[in-house]
């Protein structure tokens, strides 16, 4: 059985995540864990109304699930 790849689109800004989308950020500081690296930037600002809608929506989703699990 074959698994086919989706684009895997970025929860909180809904942007696609893949290399001809990535772009460089003014980083301010790296990790290296293996052959991972992770880079904190600091040029992506939210503010307390989208940060609030996005727990909202986690929120939303996270009992979709629940209760789906109580159905028969």
């Amino acid at each position: 059985m074959g698994v086919q790849a989706l684009e895997h689109i970025d929860v909180s800004r809904g942007d696609p995540m893949d290399k001809a989308h990535k772009n460089e950020g003014n980083v301010v500081e790296t990790y290296a864990f293996g052959n991972t690296s992770i880079k904190i930037c600091d040029d992506y600002i939210v503010t307390d109304e989208r940060v609030d809608l996005i727990l909202q929506k986690f929120h939303e989703v996270g009992w979709k699930i629940i209760l789906s699990k109580e159905e028969p």
